[in-house]
């Protein structure tokens, strides 16, 4: 006897939170009341089929995603805590939608992560990461005791960020949500830290400090709770997690002595961004911070910038390298070498548009290949 599928209203509201739609928007495209909506989201009602094959047509996704058993796991909208750039400020809508990116994130890595060998992340459960109340030599040790995890034993510059991020377990993944949104992070309960930036920017420079930002949320503050952070202390973490970001891209000893061999000028920080691979702005903070030059000689330096239209896009990108994450696409190439039929697999778990699921490894893996659809096991792959 056949068992009818039943409409899974827990797919129905991520998949809406995740494009970003409203109850009424819903509604408003299928011509039904919001309250409709709502009772399907809410397991009151279900759907008619012509109600489901509209919303998949509207929320891009096949009917089939409706029926799939599989709830989304991941992080919860509203209830774990993910670390944004400017958190306090974020709307809501955002929050949801990029919670629920991370939530699909999640829940790819755990299909591969059951066929490939990935690095371990266990070095970094050593920052219990319970405070909001460091002080800036604290910051500065833990930066640096993050470097070493990172495998750099010296204060050199370092050379590919998010490569060193990835080799040591954690993962880190580009998604385009807005413009308001440079990066966000989670670390849940169970399981390894992921970092995600917006590919949207185009500095290099502020894509290497919002990745070393967002590890700085881990290392200080990764079991501290939302409901226990009013607006105040939001804005305290987020300066926290700016000053660490800064010790562990300009290390306080070697930055002061490149300092004071380039000098302090306009011109002069060029050649400190090319070094160092941060923003011209983020040279002159880290001076500043380091009591390098003084306040005056700071604003002096910002209304310059201001001034030439630097806030907006600086020169000498060019000179930075751009990094992307790497380790997702590497293990499909591994996995797809080993069994042709692995990416239909994703396919049929996951229930996403193939654009969905190049965004979220960050490499045209699903849309540049025919489809291969017989069914066979993926077979396990040693990666790294």
């Amino acid at each position: 006897m056949l068992v009818r599928p039943e409409f899974s209203r827990e797919r129905l509201t991520a998949i809406r939170e995740a494009r970003g739609l409203t109850m009424a928007e819903i509604g408003r495209r299928l011509g039904v009341s919001p309250t409709a909506v709502q009772s399907w989201e809410t397991g009151k009602a279900a759907p008619t089929v012509l109600n489901v094959n509209e919303l998949g047509q509207i929320l891009g996704v096949s009917s089939r995603y409706f029926f799939q058993n599989d709830s989304p796991r991941g992080p919860v909208p509203g209830k774990d805590l993910i670390f944004f750039r400017s958190l306090a400020d974020l709307p809501a809508k955002l929050k949801k939608q990029a919670t629920r990116r991370v939530q699909w994130l999640q829940q790819i890595f755990s299909l591969i992560e059951e066929h490939v060998d990935f690095p371990d992340h266990k070095a970094w459960e050593e920052f219990d990461g319970t405070r909001i109340d460091y002080s800036k030599r604290e910051i500065e040790v833990m930066a640096a005791q993050a470097r070493r995890i990172l495998g750099l034993n010296n204060e050199s510059p370092i050379l590919n960020l998010v490569d060193s991020i990835e080799k040591s377990g954690i993962v880190v993944a580009q998604m385009a949500i807005a413009n308001t949104v440079d990066a966000f992070s989670y670390w849940p309960k169970e399981g390894r830290p992921y970092i995600l930036l917006d590919s949207i920017k185009d500095s290099p420079g502020r894509l290497r400090f919002n990745a070393a930002h967002e590890l700085g949320h881990m290392v200080l503050h990764r079991q501290v709770r939302e409901k226990d952070l009013n607006r105040k202390l939001f804005r305290e973490i987020e300066r926290q997690a700016d000053m660490f970001a800064a010790s562990l891209l300009m290390p306080s000893e070697t930055f002061a002595e490149r300092v004071q061999y380039f000098g302090t000028r306009l011109e002069d920080l060029m050649d400190l961004k090319r070094e160092w691979r941060v923003s011209m702005m983020a040279v002159v903070h880290r001076m500043k911070d380091l009591e390098l030059i003084g306040s005056l000689e700071a604003q002096g330096l910002y209304k310059k910038m201001s001034r030439m239209g630097f806030r907006r896009s600086e020169p000498g990108d060019e000179y930075v390298p751009y990094e992307e994450p790497s380790f997702l696409p590497q293990a499909f190439d591994l996995l797809e070498s080993s069994n042709k039929a692995f990416k239909e697999f994703i396919r049929i778990k996951m229930g996403l548009p193939d654009s969905d699921l190049d965004s979220l490894i960050g490499a045209k893996v699903f849309q540049k290949t025919e489809r291969i659809t017989q069914n066979r096991g993926p077979n396990v792959v040693d990666l790294f």
